[in-house]
């Protein structure tokens, strides 16, 4: 789908497209009077929330913190596994506590950083519950090409960070716990059977799992006997370990692959699978709505997210058209496999850290390496990923790039938006930010995907205008060519699970929107979408609803606009819904006008 969009193909969606927009509710931003016992009993209540949450999970904790123990949390090697399937009832209680707890604080007398955090668990409990419905049991897919357990395990073991011995013993019990996994995993996925809701993408997961049996002691073994040797250990225990692993990996990771495969075969053959997507299953609606949502950032129908990428697509159409108007020859001259003059991923991302000052507030020198995801592990799908750094992290920030064919030219514009997207200013530099400037575990722990993916997004593209030795036409002609194809593929998705197209209707729709596909191309994107429910929604309906507030901003302040600023109050918002974003950007346009 990496082509430009033949305007005159596209011209009639202007007149299709075009309407009114419905209004937005937003928070309404009054200054608090903040009762100062209150609003330190909030933050305790807080604090003590993300402590029971994390310290029921080891990987969030590994991930969160680098010394838990700090934070009174600790784990024993017996207690630790990659976690659970399925919502429980003493889980759904325990939300319901929660949020009991959330509504007795009197929301008047919080501090404005407080009432954020306040807005936000509501939210986020509130979404809780609505998937612990019984309406909704059963109705998320755990293999989902983008999202599933196969893929996203591998990832987790090979990023895992040893720090120490305690460390490795936990990793190897990690490994251990991976069969007892995929009995839970069986066990859900025989109830989406038994009830309708099965959507597997067999041949593609059995495809991925095979590769990794077929490695055995190959690439992912390597990986994992390395971690052994960065810890400062005697020679006999390293071998002690290392003897260890490779009985963990044998006996446990390779047998849950294996097991995989022998299962999903076995259910392959009875012939149960839903072809088509959210839409044909019970209740896949209500689901998608709920989806919609949550994935929106904000409490969004169908409907308006349609409008939302409709709009979007508009607004990129009028950008080509603008430019094939008034710089024809530029247009002519366009051509989407532009290059920059970077010759490593190091040196892009110090460029951008010596340009991003001019319209984002600094955070300082950061720590960070960037290296290749192995190819046997890399998802096509995936162009590049950070990991989540611990809020008391002293290594390195880790950026991981995707080392297969299409993406090893360091020196394309791809490259350079992707390495924007997951480092500076994106995902790295917003972290930092968070961390730096957000009071209390709850506000450094929590986010929100809408926010977190559309802000990268965002970002991303800021910082094309650092390119000064590319024509600023073909800059603004790449990016509106991406936003193009990417609002048509969320209303793919939406018409694939929520209004019920099949293949050939999905087919026509992208057709009809000016995109050319091959046979085979038009049935991966299919599965694709199908398979993985909303998962370009974050990042389009995120990176939408910032440059909406951006409008909105510049034109009730004009002049007195600041990038930087603006920028600013929405760092200043956290990792959050979007209705607490618009009541920052509220409160920096009524403090400038």
């Amino acid at each position: 789908m990496n082509r430009l969009i033949k305007l005159l193909l596209a011209l009639s969606l202007l007149l299709t497209f075009v309407g009114c927009t419905p209004k937005d509710e937003t928070v309404s931003s009054v200054v608090p009077t903040v009762d100062t016992q209150v609003d330190e009993e909030f933050s305790q209540f807080l604090d003590d929330y993300v402590i029971e949450v994390v310290s029921q999970d080891y990987l969030s904790t590994h991930v969160y913190f680098e010394n838990p123990s700090a934070y009174g949390i600790e784990f024993t090697s017996d207690e630790v596994n990659i976690g659970e399937v399925e919502y429980t009832q003493e889980d759904k209680e325990f939300i319901e506590k929660t949020k009991e707890e959330l509504l007795s604080f009197d929301y008047e007398l919080l501090s404005s950083a407080n009432q954020d955090n306040y807005d936000q668990l509501l939210y986020d409990l509130d979404l809780q519950l609505a998937y612990m419905d019984d309406d909704m049991e059963y109705l998320g897919s755990l293999f989902g090409p983008m999202s599933g357990f196969y893929s996203s395990i591998v990832t987790t073991l090979v990023d895992f960070v040893i720090r120490d011995e305690n460390d490795l013993n936990n990793y190897i019990a990690l490994i251990n716990s991976l069969p007892d996994y995929l009995d839970k995993v069986i066990a859900y996925t025989d109830k989406q059977a038994k009830s309708g809701t099965l959507m597997i993408n067999f041949d593609s997961v059995l495809e991925y799992c095979q590769n990794i049996v077929d490695d055995s002691n190959g690439t992912i073994y390597e990986l994992l006997i390395n971690k052994v040797d960065g810890l400062d250990i005697d020679d006999s225990s390293k071998e002690k370990y290392r003897l260890q692993i490779e009985d963990a990996y044998q006996n446990s990771f390779i047998a849950m692959y294996q097991g995989i495969i022998t299962y999903l075969n076995d259910l392959k053959s009875r012939n149960i699978n839903n072809e088509l997507g959210l839409a044909n299953l019970p209740n896949g609606k209500a689901y998608y709505e709920l989806l919609v949502k949550d994935k929106a950032g904000k409490d969004i129908s169908v409907e308006e997210l349609e409008k939302m990428m409709q709009d979007l697509l508009v607004d990129n159409l009028t950008v080509m058209m603008t430019i094939m108007q008034n710089n024809p020859d530029s247009y002519e001259n366009f051509d989407l496999n532009m290059h920059t003059s970077f010759n490593s991923y190091e040196e892009i991302l110090a460029f951008l850290e010596d340009n991003i000052e001019t319209n984002f507030p600094s955070v300082g020198d950061l720590n960070y390496e960037v290296a290749g995801i192995n190819p046997l592990i890399a998802n096509s799908g995936t162009a590049a990923y950070f990991n989540i750094p611990a809020i008391d992290q002293s290594t390195p920030k880790q950026i991981r790039v995707n080392t297969l064919d299409s993406s090893l030219d360091i020196s394309s514009l791809s490259n350079y938006v992707t390495l924007a997207h997951e480092g500076l200013p994106g995902h790295m530099y917003q972290y930092a930010y968070n961390y730096q400037n957000r009071d209390g575990l709850f506000a450094k722990v929590n986010s929100n995907l809408a926010f977190t993916e559309g802000y990268a997004v965002y970002a991303s593209y800021e910082a094309l205008d650092y390119l000064n030795d590319i024509d600023s036409n073909h800059l603004a002609l790449y990016k509106a060519n991406e936003m193009i194809i990417y609002a048509i593929l969320v209303l793919s998705d939406i018409g694939i699970n929520y209004y019920g197209y099949d293949l050939e209707e999905f087919k026509e729709f992208i057709t009809q929107a000016g995109l050319q596909l091959t046979d085979e191309g038009y049935e991966v994107q299919y599965e694709q979408l199908r398979d993985d429910p909303g998962a370009f929604i974050p990042y389009y309906a995120g990176y939408k609803q910032i440059v909406d507030l951006k409008e909105e901003a510049q034109k009730a302040l004009g002049n007195k606009f600041d990038e930087a600023a603006f920028n600013q109050a929405l760092l200043d918002s956290g990792n959050v819904p979007f209705m607490v974003v618009e009541k920052h950007v509220d409160n920096y346009i009524s403090n400038n006008e």
